[in-house]
């Protein structure tokens, strides 16, 4: 019996595809940010979208402009945001040099595993001295929702805090007031933004029976989206 590579081309690479939402790429998102409260919604969603592109270790990032245009964003917000990221030490920029040409070639960018904002929570805990603010929990963010610039900055936010919770499977529960709390948003900006996660089925929504009583949401994000 043939093998499938008795024909094989060996000129051409062979190729690795990975099936539903996770098909442009993902990386991994800290719950610690997510859920810190002295930055912004729009820091949160910057930060996933660094951290979209990261999943391969050292990689390729796209120029600011394409940030711009796939976070729908203006240059001033971006920069406003960014920097709360890099104060707390969650990101780190260096520009490389290139001797003998004026200027910087590119910046090279580092998601901070030991922030300095987290050192006294990291400092408490063996396990976290090891791991830094992985140990607190963390998930998968596709790279596909990041750059889908049908979405406003808020909602891929919304869709990276609930990721942060579902590191050990697809369903998320947490409650809605320490939703808000955390992201810092009110009821209407949150229906407004789960909604137009709804509309494109990144994710479903089914109301928790509790004993007769119905309670809070229980949260899907799907693997396949229509």
């Amino acid at each position: 019996m043939a093998s499938e590579n008795d024909h094989k081309n060996d000129s051409l690479p062979d190729l690795i595809r990975t099936e539903g939402i996770n098909f442009k790429g993902y990386g991994i998102v800290f719950k610690y940010v997510m859920l810190d409260r002295n930055i912004s919604i729009e820091a949160k969603g910057i930060f996933a979208y660094f951290c979209s592109y990261a999943g391969s270790g050292c990689q390729a990032f796209p120029g600011r402009d394409k940030i711009l245009d796939d976070l729908g964003i203006n240059k001033s917000t971006y920069y406003i945001h960014l920097n709360q990221l890099k104060n707390s030490g969650y990101i780190t920029s260096e520009q490389e040099h290139q001797k003998g040409v004026k200027g910087f070639m590119r910046n090279i960018y580092t998601i901070r595993s030991f922030p300095k904002c987290a050192e006294d929570d990291i400092g408490k805990i063996p396990e976290a001295q090891k791991t830094g603010i992985k140990y607190f929990g963390y998930g998968m963010i596709p790279k596909a929702i990041m750059t889908d610039k049908r979405l406003k900055l808020k909602a891929k936010s919304l869709y990276a805090y609930f990721c942060s919770f579902a590191g050990a499977g697809s369903e998320v529960t947490p409650q809605k007031d320490n939703i808000l709390v955390h992201l810092g948003i009110t009821h209407n900006t949150y229906s407004k933004y789960i909604n137009e996660l709804k509309s494109l089925d990144y994710i479903s929504t089914f109301q928790m029976n509790n004993n007769g009583s119905f309670g809070n949401n229980r949260i899907i994000l799907n693997e396949k989206p229509g």
